[in-house]
């Protein structure tokens, strides 16, 4: 009569379609006819030549199919009898997820990496355990053996900690047991980083082809594999990073939704507009409201929502009062009443500074209506990318890109003339210049540095931050401004608006 004393999972095919299994007892048996029952699944030994082998009629190792019928108690029958069964007792599984919302909350849960506590009878750390997940690429299910890391002595709980790659809705089949048990694998969320107009987020719990990503007024949804968004190895383990497209949205919350869950938010402290190429941007602190001027289009100029990157107006610079059917420069909020060119310019005016034209022009609108209010025609062709009206002084700064200028001109707004110059904190193409709400000093960063530095009217510069994009690029500054609570609003060639945290002297994305 042979006796089982050890059923033994040694590993599981990544597909899920065999378990190779080692048993241990008594009175085994090479060929003969053998049968080696999982469940209501079967396994022969016809011959020694093929099948199961059996070493000194103490053990034998197999390769059994794993379907659902595999799941249940484990028998041997030889020539001899049929041994007693063997059976592994896991009743339920306790666990809550540490981060982010399950899909049923009366249901366990875990976050990917996460202890959970089964719960049974003969619990070792020797119990097999066969996760079902979905890798990513493909999709496909997949397979993998795991153990518990701890025990309690009487065999009635024992310790799993969640597999990094574990995703989804995760199956977790016991040979020896016929019930499979499911656990609900909630995504987390932890970063997020640029790459162009792309956006990589790291976490755990993705699902390739079953995923949605919830930014701040738009939906993204993976629901094919291979196409859109892409679940990727990162961090460690499969399932940790989805590169996608980063599309336009507002700043706030980003969430990611699976089978399993909802993350807990991740706030994006930036932007994303359709636009591609940014030149400038002004907010509006009356309306809290952000005025944009973007390089592909560069004949509009549109007013967004910062919560939802709707666009909210349009100011289309085609009219022929506005001197100019593009504009290659600078915005601004008027931040008082001032005279420009003998015509009074009420606070709270759209200024606009355009180096396209030949010479370079500064236009004041009605940000209401669009209307044109005043201009001034400058002496010379700048080619300015960057300008600004200062209260203190009562005059413009404007940015001089001619070769071999580079220079930071103040202008007086009556007519145009230069009062005063000095050399501009870095070279640029594209460069942006900011009002500071507090101080009431200029702020000037460009494309061709890595520093945002903050400076005086007469050019002394006081002190710098250093800054890169959130992808870790260099030279995408293309214009700087100030939102209500005094944060510095960053547009970027990428088509972002990033912001900085000047309390902290650092990028706060």
């Amino acid at each position: 009569m042979p006796v089982l004393t050890t059923v033994d999972i040694t590993s599981v095919t990544s597909d899920g379609t065999f378990i190779n299994v080692t048993l241990t007892g008594r009175g085994f048996q090479e060929g003969k006819n053998a049968e080696y029952r999982f469940g209501t699944t079967t396994v022969s030994d016809g011959n020694s030549a093929t099948g199961p082998d059996a070493y000194s009629g103490e053990t034998v190792v197999l390769r059994v199919p794993l379907t659902a019928g595999t799941l249940g108690a484990v028998t041997v029958r030889t020539a001899g009898g049929t041994s007693a069964a063997l059976s592994t007792n896991v009743t339920t599984i306790t666990g809550k997820a540490l981060s982010g919302t399950p899909t049923d909350a009366g249901q366990p849960s875990a976050n990917a990496t996460q202890a959970v506590t089964l719960n049974g009878t003969g619990l070792t750390t020797a119990t097999d355990l066969v996760l079902r997940y979905n890798e990513s690429g493909a999709a496909n299910p997949t397979y993998l053996l795991v153990n518990p890391q701890s025990a309690a002595a009487d065999g009635k709980t024992a310790t799993l900690i969640v597999p990094g790659q574990a995703n989804g809705i995760a199956q977790i089949q016991i040979p020896g047991q016929p019930a499979t048990i499911a656990l609900q694998i909630v995504p987390t969320l932890f970063t997020s980083t640029d790459a162009g107009g792309a956006i990589y987020l790291g976490g755990s719990g993705f699902v390739e082809a079953a995923t949605k990503i919830t930014f701040t007024g738009t939906t993204v949804t993976d629901t094919v594999a291979n196409t859109g968004p892409d679940i990727q190895y990162a961090y460690g383990h499969d399932n940790g990073q989805i590169y996608l497209a980063e599309p336009a949205h507002g700043r706030g919350p980003l969430t990611v939704t699976t089978a399993g869950g909802t993350s807990a938010p991740l706030v994006l402290d930036q932007l994303m507009l359709p636009y591609g190429h940014l030149t400038d941007l002004a907010f509006d602190t009356a309306s809290n409201t952000l005025w944009i001027a973007d390089y592909a289009s560069n004949s509009a100029l549109r007013r967004i929502d910062p919560a939802t990157a709707a666009v909210l107006a349009t100011i289309d610079l085609t009219t022929p009062n506005y001197g100019s059917t593009r504009l290659f420069g600078g915005l601004q909020l008027a931040p008082q009443a001032f005279t420009l060119n003998g015509i009074a310019v009420p606070a709270g005016s759209l200024l606009v500074f355009n180096g396209e034209p030949n010479a370079d022009r500064i236009i004041a609108i009605n940000p209401a209506d669009g209307t044109l209010i005043a201009a001034l025609t400058l002496a010379a062709n700048y080619d300015t990318s960057a300008g600004l009206f200062h209260p203190a002084t009562g005059h413009f700064f404007i940015l001089d890109r001619r070769p071999s200028q580079d220079l930071v001109l103040e202008l007086d707004p009556a007519n145009g003339t230069i009062l005063n110059s000095f050399a501009a904190p870095s070279n640029s193409t594209w460069a942006g210049m900011a009002l500071d709400p507090v101080s009431g000093n200029i702020w000037y960063g460009s494309n061709e540095s890595n520093t945002i530095v903050e400076m005086t009217a007469t050019g002394t510069v006081l002190r710098g931050i250093g800054y890169t994009d959130r992808g870790g690029e260099a030279g995408t500054i293309a214009g700087l401004t100030f939102d209500a609570t005094g944060r510095m609003l960053v547009a970027s060639t990428s088509g972002r608006v990033h912001i900085i945290d000047l309390t902290t002297d650092i990028a706060t994305p």
